[in-house]
């Protein structure tokens, strides 16, 4: 198990848009959203990880969707994350002008 996280939690995103479960320690939980984590295991020793792991290895391709379903990626999606940040422009240029 990775117990620094930089650079994992996209990975992790990847991996969660591909319809794979995934196992996480909690460093790496800690930094994702809360719509991700839906669809990951945390475990933070060898043996709690090995033990997820072997179960998420047994799921059958429609228990793997059934389980990564439950994450909501549609706020994830650049226009969903960047939308607040379009109002925060006009009102600055908006200011700006004036």
């Amino acid at each position: 198990p990775l117990h620094t996280a930089p650079g994992i939690q996209n990975k992790v995103l990847e991996a969660v848009a591909a319809t794979l479960p995934t196992v996480v320690t909690s460093v790496v939980a800690d930094g994702l959203p809360a719509e991700i984590l839906r669809a990951c295991s945390v475990a933070n020793d060898a043996t709690e990880f090995a033990s997820a792991l072997v179960r998420s290895l047994a799921l059958t391709p429609a228990e793997r969707r059934v389980a990564v379903a439950m994450a909501d990626l549609g706020n994830l999606s650049w226009s969903a994350r960047l939308a607040p940040m379009v109002a925060l422009l006009e009102t600055a240029a908006l200011q700006r002008r004036s």
